[in-house]
């Protein structure tokens, strides 16, 4: 028997709709369009379906870890940020829309040597380097398998001769400095956490999400440290979490940062915090890999 597309799009709907998905046609809309092209999606509910087709079966199984309440992007293996395609799975943070500003003010300031703490899949700073074409830098993170990615994003964008990915516990393998920091630390408090949806708290890094009891531990470890690899007049943007921007701004004041700016999301919410420090090193330098031990050291520019 030949099932009809608007069978399996009933059914599947159905399914998701039992489970609690917060957008169940969008979703199957979304699964059928990978499964079999977009020109299969929108002959809409005349087209049919061969059964025995290999795309049919990928369909069905991906919908069965959908219902499991996997993200879309780890099923289909990548997610659009700031217009382009990222690879993930697991191991890294799903790319968030909000997390756009921290790039767009990245890129306002037109840094030459960039920092990213916390790389995940490396969207941040290699949507930096994308747009900025002489720019070069590094991505840090604690866990190898989020660095692979990041590496595997680096190479599919053209990247890799401008992005290095070093694993680090905070920047305790970083020396030299930057002319932009950028971070997107874990910010979710531990009672938000509980709260928040499957497809975050089941299948995606819990470390890269929420750290200590109030959500700041990553803030307060950055700040401790920062500021050695801040060259002149450089800047340290940070995303934050709504309602967090008074106690971001005191952790890092208490540190000798001055507050220079403030950028609010499409909700009109306080998103990226701009930090400077008066007492940055008067050499500019900027970081570069040692390939002979996968160290960051410091490499002088003009």
């Amino acid at each position: 028997m030949i099932p009809y597309a608007r069978d399996i799009f009933a059914e599947a709907t159905g399914r998701l709709k039992k489970v609690g998905v917060d957008n169940p046609a969008g979703d199957v809309g979304r699964l059928l369009e990978f499964a079999f092209g977009s020109e299969r999606r929108h002959q809409g509910t005349l087209g049919c379906i061969n059964g025995e087709n290999d795309s049919l079966e990928w369909f069905w199984n991906a919908l069965a870890e959908r219902e499991r309440r996997r993200p879309m992007s780890q099923i289909i293996g990548r997610r659009m940020f700031f217009g382009q395609n990222f690879l993930v799975n697991s191991a890294v943070l799903d790319p968030r829309p909000e997390s756009e500003i921290l790039v767009i003010e990245a890129l306002a300031r037109k840094p030459a040597c960039i920092l990213d703490i916390g790389t995940g899949s490396g969207c941040i700073l290699l949507s930096i380097l994308s747009e900025l074409q002489n720019a070069t830098g590094v991505g840090i993170d604690l866990h190898d398998n989020a660095l692979d990615v990041a590496r595997n994003n680096s190479m599919r964008l053209g990247l890799a001769d401008r992005a290095r990915f070093v694993r680090s516990d905070w920047l305790s393998e970083v020396t030299g400095k930057f002319d932009l920091v950028v971070a997107n630390p874990p910010y979710v408090s531990e009672s938000e956490y509980r709260r928040l949806a499957p497809e975050i708290r089941h299948w995606e890094p819990r470390d890269s999400i929420t750290l200590g009891k109030d959500g700041l531990q990553g803030y307060r470890s950055i700040a401790g440290s920062v500021g050695q690899h801040l060259s002149v007049n450089a800047e340290l943007l940070l995303e934050i979490g709504m309602g967090q921007c008074t106690r971001v701004s005191k952790i890092f004041r208490e540190k000798g940062f001055v507050e220079s700016g403030v950028s609010l999301d499409l909700d009109g919410r306080k998103r990226v915090l701009a930090f400077h420090d008066e007492q940055a090193g008067a050499r500019k330098s900027c970081a570069m890999i040692d390939l002979d031990d996968g160290r960051l050291a410091g490499g002088m520019r003009n």
